[in-house]
């Protein structure tokens, strides 16, 4: 089973909780012995985790996230696309769909987190 963390509290909330009797290095380390204990595989988040970031920031139509969506499955059944991490298969595949739907240029744009 996967789950998908949405909010990970930084290190200084969690020191905060312990009440600072453990320091950054410590309680990433214990973070690791968990991990390793429960046999948790981390891995990257998958292409579909970053269009729906990029997707959601940009106001995108419902029609252009689709038609990316689609793209990016269709990425998945292609051995070719392996050598290539998911933000930039996410990316191409959004201004893949962009184009199709001629919504004009692919303006960055500067988010405060």
């Amino acid at each position: 089973m996967q789950y998908e963390e949405i909010y990970v509290p930084p290190i200084k909330d969690l020191r905060y909780l312990c009440e600072d009797a453990y320091n950054q290095q410590e309680i990433l380390a214990m973070e690791q012995r968990i991990f390793a204990r429960l046999r948790f595989n981390l891995g990257m988040p998958a292409p579909i985790t970053f269009l729906r970031r990029t997707s959601k920031a940009e106001n995108e139509q419902m029609d252009t996230r689709i038609i990316g969506k689609y793209l990016i499955e269709s990425s998945i059944l292609s051995e070719r696309f392996i050598k290539y991490t998911p933000s930039l298969i996410s990316a191409a595949a959004m201004l893949a769909a962009r184009r199709m739907r001629q919504s004009g240029p692919w303006v960055r744009k500067t988010i405060k987190l």
